[in-house]
């Protein structure tokens, strides 16, 4: 139904497009199926993230990991783009050190969206992307399927087929609300057959729908993540999170500096980061007081094994949880 993506849109792209810059401050508070938690495993159970983008590309990413049993064990991704490159922060996370980093990658891809299906962004607003794709211009290539009701909202509800993610397709379903566009229920399956059964790898929901400087965006949402379960090969409860959006605020003016490491982030004046030529697949790495290192940065096709793998070795499921959790299945 043609309509119904044509009225729709519109009200989307004016919710992601007509600022000039978004800031949020985002919790979320994290519930692990223990099948899935061998002993030596520290599971992240809270997320605390600060994100910033504008229109002109450029973004900031920062997000703190712990568990309510050892608060002090703490992980930290940091990213910034000023619109032409990217780069990562990295800190001695297995010392749990997150104050200074002791490497600093400039790449091109900002986050983990180089070896990601989605975007690295906050929940919920990762929601608002398919792929890398803003929602509303994915939408013309959705099939309508009904009106339905979410959040006691009139819905419309729509399925995006074959939607690319590493090896595979994945088929994913948005319930964008009548009025604004917002997506207040999103749904996604591994594959058709998936679908078909009703067998979901994924479940947002949005619990409120507000008004933030005439805007409209979910500050409170609900996500139920499904994992399969190596014993019995069906998809099984992985995790439960309650998100919530603690602060949003729209057209804040920032600096450049805001955007490029410095500073502020423990690193020295002569130290300040340089702008590289890449080439494709290629990062440099900046040790503070040594020489930039070029180095290969082909990234796997899948996350899930490498980041895994990662948290087992150093004891913890932090790093992994936080990562996979909104990274591997976009």
């Amino acid at each position: 139904m043609q309509d119904a993506r044509a009225s729709l849109a519109p009200r989307l792209a004016m919710e992601m497009r007509s600022w000039k810059s978004i800031e949020m401050h985002v919790s979320e508070d994290r519930v692990f199926n223990a099948a899935f938690l061998s002993d030596n495993v520290i599971p992240c159970e809270i997320l605390e993230e600060t994100y910033i983008e504008d229109s002109q590309g450029n973004r900031f990413y920062d997000s703190f990991s712990s568990t309510r049993s050892r608060p002090d064990l703490k992980m930290r991704e940091t990213f910034f783009c000023d619109g032409r490159q990217s780069v990562r922060l990295v800190f001695d996370i297995m010392n749990y050190k997150i104050d200074k980093p002791i490497e600093v990658v400039i790449e091109r891809n900002f986050g983990r969206e180089g070896s990601s299906c989605g975007t690295s962004r906050p929940m919920p607003y990762q929601i608002f992307f398919l792929n890398k794709i803003p929602l509303d211009e994915a939408l013309s290539k959705a099939t309508h399927l009904r009106g339905d009701r979410a959040l006691g909202r009139p819905c419309e509800v729509f399925l995006f087929s074959n939607v690319p993610c590493h090896n595979s397709t994945r088929e994913q379903v948005y319930y964008l609300d009548n009025e604004t566009g917002i997506p207040l229920v999103h749904l996604e399956y591994n594959s058709r057959s998936d679908y078909l059964a009703g067998r979901e790898a994924m479940r947002w929901e949005a619990r409120s729908l507000d008004t933030i400087q005439g805007h409209h965006f979910p500050l409170k949402s609900h996500d139920v993540v499904y994992q399969v379960d190596p014993h019995t090969g069906r998809l099984a409860l992985w995790l439960t999170a309650d998100i919530t959006v603690k602060s949003l605020s729209y057209n804040n003016r920032y600096n450049r500096e805001r955007f490029w490491p410095g500073p502020e982030q423990g690193l020295v004046g002569d130290e300040m980061i340089p702008h590289q030529d890449l080439h494709p697949g290629e990062a440099r790495v900046i040790h503070p007081g040594q020489p930039t290192v070029a180095i290969s940065a082909d990234p796997p096709t899948d996350w899930t094994p490498t980041l895994s793998g990662f948290g087992m070795g150093v004891g913890l499921l932090m790093l992994a949880a936080a990562l996979i959790a909104r990274w591997w299945r976009r």
